[in-house]
């Protein structure tokens, strides 16, 4: 009986110490070179995690993830890419441009198929929704600032009036649609079927910059002036403030695909990966030496790729965060915490 207490207790001690790192130390796998400006944003394919970035120096370009040996150049784009997406089945890529247009590649023969002229601006962020059937499309002027548009024949389904539009967030169900603004610090919530506005969130910061919604819930994440905050997208109510302690001022986020890794990107280039659960930094990057663009992970959440104002881009292995078994007796507690350890 002593022996297992004795068991027990080093077992709690190196839980202890190994929860403190509960993710691997992200490396960099690989440096993307070749755009001729920075690079303001990216996207991994769902499907094979073909890297794509878009740059001030009006092209698309593709990457192979795994040892950054570039794929295409697509550049029929006469003015500089700030927005890029990719539709769930990975065929289709969609770049928006300074000069309010919007291009429809197909990824297969990396060709343009279509392009479109509805926004007056800078597309900042397009996003599809999860089941591909609408992509969202955002700009930085005035008024209807938000196009929803049927994938299936290019057409737009409703036009919102968004403010200056900075980031886009789908629901996981696609019922729900969140934008925010660089000029206010507010968050809008729409019906995608609609066309409704459900909600004005008000955070009380002066900008907010980034949004996600955490997988298979209407609970919001955004970032901006004044840190992080989570919100109930279908009351409206905000749950919680969470701050950084040394930088507030997040201006970019990404969230992982199981909604368990936030990561954070700062005006002197620096990453945070936080813990959505405990709202803790378990991991900083410090590889980038100016202000932060853009991020995103992969599919299966062991890939981020992360853009600053400079021209190469930076690729990380992650580990997610695995399952941690405490519902055994205490006799059993010890081997089946050590495995689980283990299989991270």
């Amino acid at each position: 009986m002593q022996r297992d207490s004795l068991f027990f207790i080093i077992g709690l001690f190196l839980l202890v110490m190994v929860l403190s790192h509960t993710y691997a130390e992200p490396e960099l796998r690989t440096e993307l070179i070749g755009h001729d400006w920075a690079a303001y944003s990216v996207f991994v394919n769902p499907i094979d995690n073909v890297i794509a970035t878009g740059s001030l120096d009006k092209t698309v370009r593709l990457w192979d993830s795994t040892n950054g040996v570039k794929l295409a150049v697509l550049d029929d784009h006469k003015k500089g890419v700030e927005s890029i997406t990719i539709s769930p089945d990975g065929r289709t890529l969609v770049s928006g441009d300074q000069d309010g247009n919007s291009y429809i590649w197909d990824l297969k023969s990396r060709r343009l198929t279509d392009s479109f002229k509805e926004h007056k601006w800078v597309i900042r962020t397009l996003k599809y929704s999860p089941n591909g059937k609408i992509l969202a499309s955002g700009d930085w002027s005035w008024q209807e600032t938000v196009n929803l548009w049927n994938t299936k024949n290019w057409k737009i389904m409703h036009k919102l009036v968004g403010g200056k539009v900075e980031d886009i967030a789908f629901s996981s169900d696609g019922k729900l649609l969140a934008n925010v603004t660089i000029s206010e610090g507010n968050i809008r919530i729409w019906d995608t079927d609609s066309g409704e506005l459900l909600h004005i969130l008000e955070t009380g910061m002066e900008h907010v910059n980034g949004v996600e919604f955490v997988p298979r819930k209407h609970t919001l994440v955004c970032g901006g002036t004044e840190g992080l905050q989570m919100w109930d997208a279908d009351t409206g109510e905000r749950t919680v403030s969470f701050k950084d302690n040394t930088l507030f001022d997040v201006w970019s986020t990404a969230l992982n695909p199981d909604g368990r890794m936030l990561a954070t990107g700062y005006n002197d280039g620096t990453i945070h990966l936080w813990d959505i659960k405990t709202r803790k930094v378990v991991e900083t990057i410090k590889k980038h030496i100016s202000r932060h663009n853009d991020m995103a992970f992969s599919a299966d959440g062991k890939t981020l790729v992360s853009t600053a104002n400079e021209r190469s881009v930076l690729v990380f292995d992650v580990t997610p965060l695995g399952n941690i078994i405490l519902d055994v007796t205490p006799k059993d507690k010890i081997p089946v915490i050590w495995g689980n350890l283990k299989q991270r």
